[in-house]
């Protein structure tokens, strides 16, 4: 029988607020001293797996903002494709995983940590990075198979090393950048006390093959959609960067689809509205989340940091589908033979 609201999936999201607030009150100074050492480096490889690719993504565009040659890349792609992923002294390398105990970010931090780049990560309280210069900590082990503050910490502490960035640069935003960091806590409440405005969406993700689309920074909250739902609800939900659906895949759209479209200000702003009335002449229902939307609006913060906001309704729609279906979110279905046995044999 599933748990509904007594999943550690579920508790574990509402206790985001109360993570973040750890995170910035204890992480400042190490991830001040991260940002200027990636400040002065050539080009710094953000890497992770999963969840924690859309983490690296995000951070991309976060430590971008200040001048740094930033890129993401899969922990798998950085560890076998060493000629495509070049690293040495000069660059940095940021791993993020959070347990450490993945057979991929274990061999990109090995990698990175013989190249003589300067090597950092993020993870978890108790999560070993052998190879690690230093290690930015985010939040407890998670109980539960459906990743939600774990992802959300690091995205913050990524922001937090931006902000070093910043500083290192002497950039004039520096400060605004720092306090919209600090209310991030609050603004995560914010979204979290109001769950039950995305309990129709959940419905229609039902019977409706439900496309999560963004633009920019939010591409990452897009595609964290898809993990999530997934994982905790096994709903076919599909996501891909806007203009990678609008050329080509589009075309599948049916008059019972739904566009979940993540908006935020910025430079894509026009696009998505664009995209947006593009999706409904084709008579699909389109769902919008973000800070200029009437739709569910999160409160508005910079352009780079908002995937920490947009990702917190993915996480509710992808518990409310759990609850809806009567699927326990915490499992990832080890307990069922066929997954269990397949899982088992496969070296994650």
């Amino acid at each position: 029988m599933a748990p509904g609201k007594g999943s550690a999936m579920y508790a574990t999201m509402h206790r985001q607020p109360d993570d973040l607030r750890r995170v910035l009150a204890d992480g400042w100074p190490i991830a001040r001293a991260v940002g200027d050492a990636v400040a002065s480096t050539r080009q710094c490889w953000l890497v992770g797996i999963g969840t924690s690719f859309h983490a690296s993504l995000a951070g991309r565009w976060m430590l971008r903002e200040f001048g740094v040659n930033a890129h993401a890349v899969t922990s798998f792609d950085f560890a076998a494709y060493p000629e495509a992923y070049p690293v040495g002294p000069g660059d940095s390398v940021l791993l993020l995983s959070h347990s450490g105990a993945r057979q991929y970010s274990k061999a990109a931090l090995e990698r990175a940590a013989s190249s003589g780049a300067n090597v950092f990560s993020v993870g978890g309280q108790t999560a070993e990075h052998p190879g690690s210069g230093i290690v930015l900590r985010t939040t407890e082990q998670e109980t539960s198979a459906t990743f939600t503050s774990s992802h959300l910490a690091a995205m913050t502490v990524l922001a937090q090393v931006s902000a070093g960035a910043a500083e290192a640069a002497n950039d004039p935003r520096r400060d605004a950048h720092e306090a919209s960091i600090d209310r991030l806590p609050e603004q995560v409440a914010a979204v979290l006390a109001r769950e039950d405005e995305l309990l129709a969406l959940a419905e229609r993700c039902q019977s409706a093959h439900t496309y999560a689309v963004g633009a920019g920074s939010g591409e990452a909250a897009a595609l964290e959609a898809v993990i999530k739902c997934r994982e905790a609800a096994h709903v076919r939900i599909d996501a891909l960067p806007l203009e990678q659906f609008i050329h080509g895949p589009m075309i599948c759209l049916q008059p019972e689809d739904q566009v979940l479209l993540v908006r935020a200000s910025g430079a894509a702003a026009q696009r998505e509205a664009d995209a947006a009335q593009l999706f409904a002449t084709l008579g699909s229902a389109v769902f919008e989340v973000g800070d200029t939307t009437t739709g569910f609006s999160v409160p508005a913060t910079r352009e780079t940091l908002s995937p920490i906001l947009m990702t917190v309704p993915m996480q509710i729609l992808a518990h409310h589908l759990a609850m809806l279906k009567g699927i326990d979110p915490d499992t990832f279905r080890t307990h069922e033979p066929r997954f269990g046995e397949a899982i088992g044999a496969l070296n994650l």
